[in-house]
Formats: C-alpha cells, sequence, structure tokens
C-alpha cells in the first residue's frame, strides 16, 4: 500500500493507493480517511498531559492548538512538536492497517505546506523512518512542486520543443473567498525544462472589487497560461475566471490569436480538483525519480527567496534580495541591515529570521529566531541594533544579531543562528 496524507490542507487528506495500479489507471478520489489534526495540552501540577484528536480532556489549565497545519510551525518547542508527528504517524498506520489490510509494503509519501521549516520536516523525517511504524518514506514533495508535476504531465502545451520563455499562473481556489497562486516562468528545450518559481502567495477574494485588484496585480492579461484549481466545494464559472477571461480577452498582449487561442484553450479546460492535483503530481514526481517518466529529460527547477526578518509586523525586512539567491552569484557572500528602536534593551527583542517570495510575513518561511536577551541599557533611549546574514552558499548560512555599543561604537554579538533553505523535494 501507497499512503498519501497531504498537511498542506485542513483536516489533512490521506489516500491509499495500492502500489501495484499504474498512474494512468488511478481513480479521482481514493481516500482512507480525512485525519482531524489537533492537540490539547492539559497542565497537572507540575505535569503537562497532552491529547491529539478531537477527545476533550479537563484540566485546571489547558491550551489547544486547532489547524495544526498551520499553527504546527509557531510551536517552538521541538518536543513538542516530537509529541504531536509521532502520534499523527501513528494515526496514519492505524488507519492504513485498519481500513486497507494488505501483503504489499506500506509506502508513505508526504505533502508539505509552503510555509513549513526544515527544523519540522526533519522530525517528520526521522519519526516515519522508526522500524517499529512500519512505513517506507518514499518522498517529502512541497505543495507547489506537485503542482508543478501535474502541469508538466497534464499540460501538453508546456512540452512544445522550443526556447520560448512561456509565463504560467496556477491559481488554486481553496475556497470561494481565499487560495493561493503559484506563478512560473517556464522555459523548455528538447532534452531540458528549466522552471522558475516567481511567486507562491495566499489570496484572499471578498468582493469583485478585491478580484478585480488581484487580477489586475498579477498581470494575468500577460501570461501565457492561466491554470485554475478548484476546491471541492467550487464550481467552474466562479467570479474569479470569469473576470480573468474578460481581462485577458480585452488585453493588448492577446491580440496575437495564437496566444489569445492559446489562453483561450486553457481557461475553457475542465477545472481540476485541488486534492487529485496534488495527489497526482505527487505520483508523478515518484516516476521521475525512479526513471520511469522522461528518463532522458532533466528538469531543473529555481526556488529563490527574499531573505529577511521581521519582530511581528505583516511585512519583513529584507536583507538578501531573491537576485542574490542564484547559482550564479559567489559564495561565501556577506548581508546585513541595521534597525534603529526606541525601547530599553531589558525587554527582550526577538527577530523571526525568514524567508519568502514576496516580503509579506503571512507568506514567509521560518528560519530561525534571534533574540536580543534582555541586555541591559539605559530607557527611552534610541539604540541599534545590526542582523549580519552570512551565506556559506546557495541554500544555507548563518544569521547573527550584534548590539551596538553607543559609546564605543563596537559592535556586541548578542545570538546567532545557523539556517537552511527549504528544498522542493526533501
Amino acid at each position: 500500500m501507497r499512503c498519501i496524507a497531504d498537511l498542506s490542507e485542513n483536516p489533512i487528506q490521506l489516500i491509499g493507493v495500492p502500489v501495484r495500479i499504474p498512474l494512468d489507471d488511478i481513480p479521482d478520489v481514493y481516500p482512507l480517511h480525512l485525519i482531524p489534526w489537533r492537540a490539547t495540552f492539559v497542565r497537572e501540577a507540575d505535569l503537562v498531559k497532552s491529547q491529539f484528536g478531537e477527545e476533550q480532556i479537563s484540566g485546571d489549565e489547558f491550551v489547544v492548538f486547532e489547524a495544526l497545519d498551520k499553527n504546527l510551525p509557531d510551536i517552538d518547542n521541538p518536543e513538542v512538536q516530537r509529541d504531536i508527528v509521532k502520534a499523527f504517524v501513528m494515526k496514519i498506520h492505524s488507519e492504513i492497517l485498519k481500513d486497507k489490510p494488505t501483503s504489499d509494503p506500506h509506502e508513505m509519501i508526504l505533502i508539505m505546506p509552503y510555509h513549513f521549516p526544515h527544523t519540522l520536516i526533519d522530525i517528520f523525517r526521522t519519526i516515519i523512518n522508526r522500524q517499529d511504524y512500519g512505513l517506507e518514506l518514499k518522498g517529502i514533495f512541497s505543495e507547489q512542486i506537485c503542482q508543478i508535476a501535474y502541469t508538466i504531465k497534464n499540460m501538453p502545451v508546456m512540452n512544445q520543443k522550443d526556447s520560448t520563455e512561456k509565463r504560467v499562473i496556477i491559481i488554486n481556489l481553496r475556497s470561494h473567498s481565499d487560495g493561493r497562486i503559484l506563478k512560473l516562468i517556464w522555459r523548455e528545450r528538447s532534452d531540458e525544462s528549466h522552471i522558475e518559481i516567481v511567486d507562491n502567495s495566499q489570496i484572499s477574494l471578498n468582493s469583485k472589487e478585491d478580484i478585480e485588484v488581484l487580477i489586475s496585480e498579477l498581470r494575468i492579461h500577460e501570461m501565457n497560461s492561466v491554470i485554475f484549481i478548484f476546491g471541492s466545494d467550487i464550481n467552474k464559472g466562479t467570479q474569479f475566471e470569469n473576470i480573468a477571461k474578460g481581462k485577458m480577452a480585452s488585453s493588448q498582449y492577446s491580440k496575437s490569436k495564437v496566444k489569445k487561442a492559446f489562453m483561450v484553450q486553457n481557461l475553457q479546460k475542465k477545472p481540476e480538483n485541488a486534492q487529485t492535483v496534488k495527489f497526482i503530481g505527487a505520483l508523478q514526481l515518484l516516476k521521475f525519480m525512479e526513471g520511469k517518466e522522461e528518463p532522458n529529460k532533466r528538469f531543473y527547477i529555481q526556488n529563490r527567496f527574499n531573505i529577511g526578518v521581521h519582530s511581528g509586523q505583516e511585512r519583513f525586512h529584507t536583507l538578501v534580495p531573491r537576485e542574490e539567491v542564484s547559482i550564479t552569484n559567489r559564495f561565501p557572500s556577506d548581508y546585513f541591515g541595521v534597525f534603529r528602536l526606541k525601547e530599553t534593551l531589558s525587554q527582550n527583542v526577538r527577530f523571526t529570521l525568514c524567508c519568502g517570495y514576496s516580503e509579506r510575513t503571512c507568506d514567509s518561511i521560518p528560519l530561525g529566531y534571534l533574540n536580543s536577551n534582555g541586555k541591559t541599557h539605559g530607557k527611552d533611549e534610541i539604540y541599534e541594533l545590526v542582523v549580519s546574514v552570512h551565506m556559506d552558499s546557495i541554500a544555507q548560512g548563518k544569521a547573527t544579531l550584534y548590539y551596538v555599543n553607543p559609546n564605543e561604537k563596537t559592535l556586541l554579538e548578542v545570538d546567532g543562528t545557523r539556517f537552511r533553505m527549504n528544498p522542493l523535494l526533501y
């Protein structure tokens, strides 16, 4: 049995597919169960008890974490994260044995949300690989790479043998009011595909005006291809799709008959279910990795982020712009930012080191934390902190927080953290 758990949805979607079924024969829906992933922590005297699932437990002090696909990265305690992940893996194993008893090996694929940090993903890998769970981890994939893999296979226009740069946007409408967009630059050659991820952001659609503003910001009229992925409760013909069609049909960019026909063709394609796209994409990735699909072709997917810090603001301050995070740049390299604060340093200032395609904090991935550690300083004075980022390579480095001594004009190291960028395949 091959089990795929999509952690980018809440409740988490869990499906099981017999290993011997050919990829092309897999039906659209093949669920085991939906797992409500919830954690409750109760304090009794000096002990903290944990409970996972929907069961209620009583106690004097308790905290409940709902929607753990979103909240788990914010739980800093690694021990709590391990407890949650362990309970989750045990639940998956029990679901497989209960519903699909089989002699086939129990292979495991995880689809991870865009914003999960690598430290949390490492916990998943460590716990799943333990022999006593009887699960063989075949791959951990980000949700955006699953969508790209599906597009490679199911959008024939992406496989045209030319070097023309194609601008592609995948719009995943999870509900009538929110979703996520994935913008790509796609260059296709005879034996290579070069794909650059430009953006992967949340979108909010509360009114027709919101939709029109967003479509303008996304520059949909300049796209070569627009691909819609719909949640299970959304029908084709949403306001977003209709307005997008109108914008593209009336734009100067679409006057070329070839481009106009190309865009309309993709807009009129039968909308896909969001779950199906990611499940099929994950299985497609396995076939690519095992050399069973396109064995003589190479795919280069570039995932470039801005790297910066924030202390609770809606947007983070970029220290390393995405243009610098490229294989063409020379490493090691150094970057820094100076922050002037009017507070007392006896109060701890905490910076979150993060990365993201944009500077929106809600779309960023946490990489680590830097604390001023409550260093003593006079009240109500302006003081300066310096954050430096040393990039060892395109994928890792170290961030350091310094306090600027106002009298001696020297830097005193306060805190530091090493970081590693999230890959698309783990």
